[in-house]
């Protein structure tokens, strides 16, 4: 039997709409929480107790715990980025001899 895939947005839109969680107070708390780290480029911090992680100043994701050296390329569902895919030899061989 296969199981149902819920993602990460259509939580968000059932928690808003079924619920009637006020997203947008959560999304302004955030932002006033997030605004110091996007001010000076950072690209992580303690914040109340979580570890906030940016990337070019929008804020991507609260970790519990701040995320070790080697977590650095698995996101926080613990998948890993797919596999960069070989470049054929002929294609490198092209590549070069056009430089």
């Amino acid at each position: 039997m296969k199981h149902a895939h819920i993602t990460d947005h259509a939580l968000v839109r059932w928690l808003e709409r079924a619920k009637g969680l006020d997203m947008e107070a959560y999304r302004t708390e955030l932002k006033a929480l997030a605004q110091p780290m996007a001010s000076v480029c950072s690209t992580g911090a303690w914040i109340d107790g979580n570890w906030f992680v940016m990337k070019k100043g929008s804020l991507i994701t609260v970790l519990d715990d701040k995320p070790g050296i080697t977590s650095a390329i698995v996101n926080d569902r613990g998948e890993r980025p797919p596999k960069p895919v070989p470049i054929p030899w002929q294609a490198l061989k092209r590549k070069r001899s056009s430089k």
